[in-house]
């Protein structure tokens, strides 16, 4: 069996808020329990689903059986700033520094009133069916945005609809795990998995793909 893992960080080892090691990541669970299985990874920390599947493209070779995409949690988040605006701040020297802090101290606020997202639904829809396209001869099985609690919603205002809609979109273009997740799979940043979140994906993917 080949498997292609297209990820953002969230299939990464981290150190920050809390530890998890390379060990402990679900790849590698999977990759222990499933010797015989030829396994490929793409985890882009930051990443959008455009620039997932623009990177994917030099994997189509692979022919892969089996595609599992974990995305959406950076497409969908609330923003303050869109990308294009973050750039021209940082390319202003002093002025645009000082405006970055105002906007990261009033973050919430901007995030509730601008209700921008770096990918918009129908933008994301588009990219996903472009993945299930680039791999027509590949089962692809999506990993559903983790939930938000009410400190994250308080934080990030407009998180849980959004993570709501978006998972509609993936479950609309490809089978999904994951969607019983809990809110103690997940770090005290309320969206990077810890432990035992990577563990119950593991599970998940190994119920699926058996």
């Amino acid at each position: 069996m080949k498997v292609l893992f297209l990820t953002d960080s969230l299939a990464l080892p981290r150190d920050k808020p809390e530890k998890v090691a390379f060990t402990n990541t679900y790849i590698q669970l999977f990759k222990k329990a499933h010797p015989d299985a030829e396994v490929q990874q793409l985890s882009i920390g930051g990443a959008t689903i455009s620039e997932l599947v623009k990177a994917s493209k030099y994997y189509k070779s692979f022919s892969p059986d089996v595609v599992v995409l974990q995305a959406g949690i950076v497409d969908c988040a609330p923003r303050a700033l869109r990308k294009s605006e973050q750039k021209l701040l940082k390319r202003i020297p002093v002025i645009g520094k000082m405006l970055l802090k105002v906007v990261s101290s009033n973050s919430t606020r901007l995030r509730k009133l601008r209700k921008i997202a770096y990918t918009n639904l129908g933008n994301f829809h588009t990219f996903n069916l472009r993945l299930k396209e680039l791999f027509n001869k590949s089962e692809v099985i999506a990993i559903s945005i983790m939930p938000a609690g009410n400190e994250y919603e308080k934080r990030v205002p407009g998180i849980t609809s959004n993570i709501i809609s978006y998972n509609q979109v993936l479950k609309d273009c490809f089978t999904t795990v994951g969607d019983k997740a809990s809110l103690d799979m997940l770090m005290s940043d309320f969206h990077h998995l810890n432990k035992a979140g990577h563990q119950f994906i593991f599970e998940e993917l190994n119920r699926v793909l058996k």
